[in-house]
């Protein structure tokens, strides 16, 4: 009888940590750190989407990598070309003129802080 109920809990804590996924591939500080600076990302770049007068399209295709590398964050995937395109597509709309000098100087920030995240993780 103990050793089943000693089974059951075990059982039942490895479920519940696999269907967590960063319980199971990173500290809450990472998982929490992470997901704010794509927060901050996605922020910026609507600000920018809302302001432009630059290339939109590339802010939605830049979205939307953002969104792939979240996904695979929490699932713990890591695709290094699909980091590569989003940090071509965020430096190409960061050094756009067109957008506002604001809008540019938040997306450098985030750009710098993407590559500091490409070399802890990717």
């Amino acid at each position: 009888m103990k050793r089943l109920l000693l089974c059951t809990l075990l059982g039942s804590s490895l479920m519940l940590l696999a269907s967590t996924p960063s319980a199971s591939f990173y500290s809450q500080d990472e998982y929490r750190l992470a997901h704010s600076m794509f927060d901050s990302v996605q922020a910026d770049l609507a600000s920018a989407q809302t302001h432009a007068s630059g290339d939109v399209a590339r802010i939605k295709r830049t979205r939307a990598d953002l969104d792939q590398l979240e996904q695979g964050w929490d699932r713990a995937r890591f695709d290094s070309r699909q980091m590569a395109a989003a940090i071509s597509d965020l430096r190409t709309v960061a050094d756009d003129r067109r957008f506002q000098r604001d809008d540019r100087a938040a997306l450098s920030m985030d750009l710098s802080r993407l590559l500091d995240f490409q070399t802890d993780y990717y």
